[in-house]
């Protein structure tokens, strides 16, 4: 059976508010390693498929904005969910509040996160489909010592009344770890775990063993959804804490919300029978008793909403994988194969039993970021997802082929290049679109987790376990802080609103300068000619007081009009899905002075940051990125790609403005590692750190296109992701080299 679809712009944000500057809140150990936790199966593409964002110990006035900005501006598509550990706290009169870092709890109104702030929030997100998992104040990641207000319930539903004016075929849930406070605090010690030892909460830790082993999968249809996560996480917080009783409030007509694919895939089964069932008016407060599970026999829980009331089927389905109606399976023939330069990277080998056929991968991990995986147990990813409908097409003795737009050599040059670093490059053809090279670091071998032996289910544990997470997908699954390449951007922003007529004129930039609002001196890297220095110098020797004074000036919304024209903020599709790069959409003035320079909120995957320089390199035109020239059926023509533009983010005269200064900083600035003889290049290096589980993580950037003659041929972006102590001179060491060979490759093709 094919893998069932979780949808295409999902989107999830973990807060972690672990420690607090007020004595009255004690520290607790449980959320931020819950958070880490959780997040690695929600971003596991395997799994959650979501784009993750994590957010540890946010003051009250960041946790407002970083709520908000995650349900605005969402596609109505998009399904959200977001997961909050730590102190939870209710007022005289009842109302449910979320602690941050600097909460004092006899300020809550301004120093905490209102429930009912957040239920607003939900309601008015133009996304389809919302959840809200609170592991607060009644759950079992805190400790007694708070005092219990208004009375011994926390009456969540009561929180979150915004969401019963849920309409419009929208759908939104709560998912809560118990109603009641008494439960919230045990002794000094997690409520059911015992003395000394520590672990997630009992809930959290529930969510993550569900959807990590599939357990949570209760109706065996490879996909866990909200309701079926909530009766297994009560199950197993009830056999520690019998008093404890997860408590699930849906709104609205939107059906089960999906939360992720069970890593173990059952066999196809027989069509399920219906029982009849109970009806229920929404909103629902969900305390569903779980029947008891056979060997040969599971209930399938369906849940059916349809103008605000939930109807729940009960169905019964047989396990044993045998069909009664003959239907084949999804590995009982032959898939398609993958084609690189029109030779198969893939294949088919013939088990002697069932499952008849078991996919096979020709250099599985050169290409492993461009296949991804179809595995007897754990489903699919990438372009085996992506295109699993044409794979598995047609009547004939195996499905049909893909042919792939990637490079064999430019490929195999970009995987050479990164080596054992982790990263990622995407090369793209900017007159067209077409994806030259996508690879991404470390990588892994696909076939050994196609199959269902122990060696294929150990492989699998040990991929998931890696904490350098080679199952990732960094070249279109992962955004990253853009750095000084963003800088690109702001100048094209700065042409096309009129700011400056051109790249050699004086700019108006102090220096020092102090960013606005505020008395914080925005710094450059060194002593560098910045001060009133033009756009081409100030790229050329990356002026940070330069672009934030320009991002000051054109203020954020025409900023962000500028970016969006890139691809940012827009939930781009290859037709593997790929993470939403972020720009934000409301801003104060500091703020935007610090997107301008990529910070802030500023997020990109490797494919935005190729998309940007193939913008510029062919001359202001941006063509939609592809990875499917064409499929071919075995008994008819190919269905060719058929080239769109995506738009055009600048004039033809300002782009090769641009070109002109991105040439600078190879010709004579930091990117002289990306020359290449008889091209011109075009290029811009970047460095930036984040904090990281008490660690510095650093990202370096190259971002560059090379050009015959008036001719753009390629565009390059290079992530390189690490922890070393003074990562400023390593830039142009590894990422413009590693551009200018994936570039000499597509010249020399």
């Amino acid at each position: 059976m094919t893998q069932p679809k979780l949808g295409s712009g999902r989107h999830a944000l973990l807060v972690a508010t672990a420690t607090y500057q007020h004595s009255e809140l004690r520290s607790l150990w449980a959320p931020t390693r819950d958070a880490r936790q959780l997040a690695r199966v929600l971003g596991d593409p395997a799994i959650g498929d979501f784009t993750l964002g994590v957010l540890d110990n946010p003051s009250s006035h960041v946790l407002r904005r970083r709520i908000e900005d995650f349900f605005a501006d969402r596609a109505p598509g998009d399904v959200l969910l977001l997961h909050f550990a730590g102190h939870g706290l209710k007022d005289d009169i009842g109302r449910l509040f979320l602690a941050a870092s600097d909460t004092v709890h006899t300020r809550l109104e301004s120093t905490a996160v209102p429930a009912e702030y957040v239920g607003r929030l939900m309601m008015r997100s133009r996304a389809q489909r919302a959840a809200l998992l609170l592991d607060c104040c009644y759950a079992g990641a805190f400790e007694r010592g708070l005092v219990s207000r208004a009375d011994d319930d926390v009456h969540v539903e009561d929180s979150f009344t915004a969401l019963r004016r849920t309409v419009g075929g929208r759908g939104r849930a709560v998912l809560t770890a118990t109603s009641a406070v008494e439960y919230a605090f045990e002794g000094d010690h997690v409520a059911g775990r015992p003395s000394g030892r520590r672990g997630p909460s009992l809930f959290t830790g529930a969510l993550v063993e569900g959807l990590r082993t599939g357990a949570a999968d209760l109706g065996g249809d490879g996909v866990v959804g909200l309701a079926e996560l909530a009766e297994y996480v009560g199950d197993r917080v009830r056999e520690v804490t019998p008093h404890q009783n997860p408590q699930l409030w849906m709104f609205g007509s939107r059906g089960d919300i999906p939360i992720a694919h069970a890593p173990r895939r059952p066999q196809p089964s027989t069509p399920a029978l219906p029982v009849p069932a109970p009806t229920v008016t929404a909103p629902i407060r969900s305390r569903l008793p779980r029947p008891r599970l056979t060997r040969t026999r599971a209930i399938v829980l369906a849940a059916l909403l349809t103008a605000g009331t939930l109807t729940l089927s009960l169905l019964l389905t047989n396990r044993s994988g045998s069909s009664g109606s003959g239907a084949t399976g999804p590995f009982d023939r032959p898939r398609g194969n993958i084609l690189v330069g029109g030779k198969a990277v893939t294949g088919n080998k013939d088990t002697g039993h069932d499952p008849r056929y078991q996919r096979t991968y020709t250099e599985g991990p050169l290409y492993a970021a461009v296949t991804g995986y179809a595995s007897h147990t754990h489903g699919t990813s990438l372009l085996e997802k992506a295109e699993n409908s044409v794979l598995t097409a047609g009547n004939h003795a195996k499905g049909n082929d893909v042919l792939t737009t990637i490079s064999a050599t430019a490929q195999q040059a970009a995987f050479q290049g990164l080596g054992r670093d982790k990263g990622a490059v995407v090369a793209l053809n900017p007159t067209t679109g077409a994806i030259l090279a996508l690879v991404s670091t470390p990588s892994y071998d696909p076939n050994t987790v196609t199959g269902g032996t122990r060696s294929d289910k150990q492989a699998w544990n040990d991929l998931n376990t890696d904490r350098d997470r080679p199952l990732l997908d960094r070249a279109l699954g992962q955004a990253y802080p853009p750095a000084s390449p963003f800088k690109v951007v702001t100048a094209g922003a700065a042409l096309e609103e009129g700011l400056y007529q051109s790249v050699t004129e004086a700019t108006d930039s102090p220096l020092p300068y102090t960013l606005p609002d505020s008395k914080v001196e925005l710094r450059n890297d060194g002593d560098l000619p910045c001060r009133d220095a033009s756009l081409q110098t100030a790229l050329r020797v990356s002026c940070n007081t330069v672009f934030g004074k320009i991002g000051a000036d054109l203020g954020g919304r025409k900023l962000l009009v500028q970016v969006e024209k890139y691809g940012f903020n827009d939930q781009l599709s290859v037709p593997i899905p790929a993470a939403r790069s972020n720009f934000a959409t409301t801003m104060d003035r500091q703020q935007t002075a610090l997107s301008a320079l990529g910070q802030f909120d500023t997020t990109a995957t490797p494919l935005q940051m190729a998309m940007v320089a193939a913008a510029i390199a062919n001359d202001g035109k941006l063509m939609k990125p592809y990875l499917v020239e064409e499929t071919r059926p075995a008994d008819g023509a190919p269905d060719k790609h058929v080239l769109t533009r995506y738009g055009q983010p600048l004039s033809s005269e300002n782009a090769r403005q641009l070109q002109l200064i991105m040439q600078t900083v190879v010709t004579s600035g930091n990117g002289a590692k990306a020359r290449i003889s008889g091209a011109a290049v075009g290029g811009k290096s970047g460095v930036t750190r984040e904090h990281v589980d008490k660690a510095d993580r650093w990202y370096a950037w190259f971002i560059s296109y090379a050009m015959t003659g008036s001719r753009p041929r390629v565009a390059v972006a290079v992530l390189i992701e690490g922890d070393a102590a003074h990562p400023d001179a390593i830039t142009g060491e590894l990422a413009a080299p590693i551009a200018r060979k994936v570039m000499e490759a597509v010249l020399a093709g």
